[in-house]
């Protein structure tokens, strides 16, 4: 019996690398990760904003090193939203990362209409 685990993208991955890698493929990306067909698409439209970069301490081992909290902002004029946050030990590394991580994580944000009401609305769209 064939072992299904890598026809889903690996374990843990669920269909997600299967549908990106398919995706990917078909529209001529090759190899592509999911931020890269994000920045093909929505790339011109996405103001990136880093917020704060933190110094973080951290005791190791009787030595104490010093690791960067990056926190990155995405945002579109047509209602999305994102924000993501990064630990590295090197400040250029944690900002990729968070922007790779906000990338991934759009939402469409919900559009208030200025009215009051008794039952108060969600503030994401579901």
């Amino acid at each position: 019996m064939p072992d299904d685990a890598g026809a889903a993208g690996g374990p843990g991955r669920g269909g997600c690398a299967r549908f990106w890698g398919g995706f990917a493929g078909a529209a001529g990306f090759g190899g592509a990760e999911e931020s890269e067909v994000i920045d093909f698409f929505l790339g011109n439209i996405l103001k990136v904003e880093v917020l704060k970069v933190m110094l973080m301490p951290k005791q190791a081992h009787a030595v104490q090193r010093t690791w960067f909290k990056a926190f990155v902002t995405i945002a579109d004029y047509n209602g999305h939203v994102s924000l993501g946050v990064k630990w590295s030990k090197g400040v250029a590394t944690a900002n990729d990362g968070a922007v790779i991580l906000v990338k991934l994580s759009i939402v469409p944000e919900h559009e208030a209409t200025g009215e009051t009401s008794a039952s108060p609305t969600p503030s994401l769209a579901r």
